[in-house]
């Protein structure tokens, strides 16, 4: 099918039809579906500082630190993020590029069952057992997904992210009719605690204080952490003098974006064997 508006309407009225016929595949027709749209993209991107290729393979690596992005829920399609501010960096540490084709916050996996939580847990373990230092780095839906993740592994020693969402029981911007409220609300459970549990010297949150609804998701990590008496004194809230939810993009046009990255890097890599 042509990757246009024609191409859509007639896959879309081609998948619904054979779903009437053979309901039993309709979640390999969702991922099939996802990644026609996608262009094929892979859930995950490795590129190494050693080689400066990226590919999709667990491929073994001689390099000790990796940073990990989260892709957010951007203009519809999944793709790597960050390239940009990171192209400066990728010589000192590998990138592994972590993305959700089916926007559902990191609860869904490749079967298109609600298991997401658990097949990015085990992908992430098994894909960074070999480095000694992991950070995470992720904004909106892959600022949440940073956070959600932070535990994960033992490795974990910082972590970055801007504006996540932890509570989207009612955000709008999630139209699919089958991410139902109990899987919402396992999500942000399960993100509250491992930012509770995460191995991480350092958790840097950055958001707009004049944004109501990216500080009301900040205070709700908050008063988690009061109301469980697990203040965590690593836990970084970085407040900014902005009213909307795309705080990266204004801090890339203020020219400031590209030096908080650095400077967390520039940090991480520090780091030597565990101590700061």
């Amino acid at each position: 099918f042509s990757q246009d508006a024609d191409g859509i309407c007639i896959l879309l009225a081609a998948l619904k039809a054979m779903v009437r016929t053979k309901p039993q595949q309709r979640a390999l027709l969702e991922e099939s579906f996802t990644s026609w749209w996608h262009a094929g993209i892979d859930r995950f991107a490795l590129t190494s500082s050693s080689s400066s290729s990226t590919n999709t393979n667990n491929d073994t690596t001689t390099n000790s630190a990796v940073l990990v992005v989260f892709s957010s829920l951007g203009s519809g399609i999944a793709r790597p993020e960050w390239n940009g501010s990171l192209r400066s960096m990728t010589a000192s540490l590998d990138v592994l590029h972590v993305l959700d084709p089916a926007f559902s916050w990191y609860c869904q996996d490749p079967t298109c069952s609600w298991q997401g939580g658990k097949y990015y847990t085990e992908q992430l373990q098994q894909r960074l057992a070999s480095y000694s230092r992991v950070m995470l780095l992720g904004d909106s839906m892959g600022g949440a997904a940073a956070l959600r993740f932070a535990s994960c592994v033992a490795n974990v020693q910082r972590v970055l992210a801007f504006t996540p969402q932890i509570d989207i029981t009612q955000y709008p911007a999630i139209t699919r009719t089958d991410f139902s409220n109990t899987t919402k609300v396992d999500f942000q459970t399960q993100t509250l605690h491992a930012i509770e549990q995460s191995p991480a010297k350092t958790i840097t949150i950055h958001y707009g204080n004049r944004c109501e609804e990216d500080v009301r998701q900040v205070q709700l990590i908050v008063r988690h952490q009061e109301q469980n008496g697990n203040e965590n004194k690593n836990l970084h809230l970085v407040e900014h003098e902005f009213d909307d939810h795309i705080l990266s993009l204004h801090l890339r046009d203020e020219d400031k974006l590209q030096g908080i990255i650095e400077q967390a890097v520039h940090d991480f890599l520090l780091i030597d064997d565990g101590e700061e």
